[in-house]
């Protein structure tokens, strides 16, 4: 199974999660062909792969580990390497196009959190609060990085 392709900026690459050892695992293939390369190599599960706007890393995140109520969120180099967690976050993260920002959902004081932070996670800034029982996914930057949409649902 493949899914959550994502396709670099400098039109090079494909990154996509992919469950052929068990486990999801996020993984590389050049779009002018080749065998892909199997960036994570852990026991754990990998989501949504997205690139870094220079094409040189991706962000992913790792699902909530047992005990706690939170997922990790990753940044790791296209060329391989040790990943170094950046956050708590609920879901994916989306990096601003301008390379300077991210965009994810946290838990905070009991409520769901939009939140804006500098790459390296650093300086976070609540954008936006919701109810526990709110399901927030998808944060995604705007072109000019203004604005950050992202999918609501209330729990009923």
């Amino acid at each position: 199974m493949e899914e959550s392709p994502a396709i670099s900026p400098d039109g090079k690459s494909a990154a996509f999660v992919g469950d052929s050892t068990g486990s999801r695992q996020i993984w590389i293939r050049l779009l002018a062909g080749g065998v892909p390369f199997q960036l994570t190599r852990d026991a754990v599960d990998h989501f949504s792969p997205r690139w870094s706007p220079d094409s040189a890393s991706l962000f992913y995140y790792t699902p909530l580990a047992e005990g706690s109520h939170q997922a990790t969120v990753w940044e790791i180099s296209a060329l391989g390497g040790n990943p170094r967690r950046l956050t708590a976050s609920l879901s994916d993260v989306d990096p601003s196009h301008d390379g300077k920002s991210l965009a994810f959902f946290r838990l905070g004081g009991g409520q769901i959190e939009l939140v804006r932070t500098d790459r390296d996670a650093s300086h976070p800034q609540v954008l936006a609060q919701f109810p526990s029982k709110t399901a927030c996914r998808q944060p995604r930057w705007s072109p000019d990085d203004s604005s950050i949409a992202f999918i609501l649902a209330n729990d009923r």
